[in-house]
């Protein structure tokens, strides 16, 4: 099972710290952080959310303000890929859209206890005992590389 994690860049150090949780646990975890020197960076990000089995989003107010966040996320909806929404920082319910206001949310606030990574676990687990999400056909248009945003 791949787990594509899909987080703001001023989030790096929290979403390294669950990455590494999620991969020293035997999860195939991928994220930019592992993109080489000289690699197309949005197409390799574009094809691990293919790949992916779960498209975890780690929620934060920066998450949430992100450019490229919102086109991989978007992107993930139309491939059907599992969402896995992950709170790493607190953020207002009320000023987050309804596809996300509606989820049930993982607080994983708190990297100090155990609990949020044990709900997480399960969590994965559960959605790995369901059906795999076939990719559409025709796959959807893929979004341009968010450059001129960044």
């Amino acid at each position: 099972m791949i787990i594509f994690v899909s987080y703001s860049s001023k989030n790096r150090d929290l979403v390294n710290q669950l990455a590494h949780l999620l991969a020293d646990t035997g999860y195939d975890v991928r994220y930019d952080q592992q993109l080489e020197t000289g690699q197309q960076w949005w197409d390799e990000i574009l094809k691990d959310i293919r790949e992916c089995s779960i498209f975890l989003y780690a929620l934060s107010p920066e998450y949430l303000d992100s450019y490229p966040c919102e086109l991989e996320h978007e992107y993930a909806e139309a491939l059907n890929r599992y969402l896995l929404p992950v709170m790493i920082k607190h953020v207002d319910f009320q000023q987050v859209p309804s596809e996300i206001a509606l989820s049930q949310v993982l607080d994983f606030t708190d990297l100090n206890s155990r609990e949020p990574f044990t709900k997480l676990v399960r969590a994965l687990n559960h959605l790995a005992q369901q059906s795999p999400q076939s990719l559409p056909t025709p796959l959807p248009p893929e979004p341009a590389a968010p450059i001129s945003k960044l």
